[in-house]
């Protein structure tokens, strides 16, 4: 068991290779392994997110790639695909529309 408040670092270890173990830095320092590299990523939005929202702070963050670590990344899963779904229905409407012109 450990305390959201206590965790000060998370170290990828590997930001370009796919790689599902990292370390949390507590008062000692805990190795980790996610199922896969997007299911670390995930754990580790969550994370950030839960540390800004109940602790007003950000978690240092080592050998990440930003670019998948970031809220407002390109690769965040649920709403990112939800809006690239959405587009692709309107593009498919709009080409059926103009077809049947």
């Amino acid at each position: 068991m450990w305390l959201l408040k206590d965790l000060t670092l998370i170290d990828g270890k590997e930001a370009m290779q796919d790689y599902p173990k990292f370390d949390m830095h507590f008062e000692h320092v805990y190795s980790w392994e996610a199922f896969s590299t997007a299911a670390k990523y995930a754990f580790t939005r969550c994370i950030r997110k839960m540390s800004k929202i109940h602790y007003r702070r950000d978690i240092e963050f080592v050998n990440f790639d930003n670019d998948y670590l970031s809220d407002a990344g390109l690769f965040q899963v649920s709403e990112d695909t939800m809006l690239a779904l959405k587009l692709c229905i309107q593009i498919l409407n709009c080409a059926c529309l103009l077809g049947c012109l």
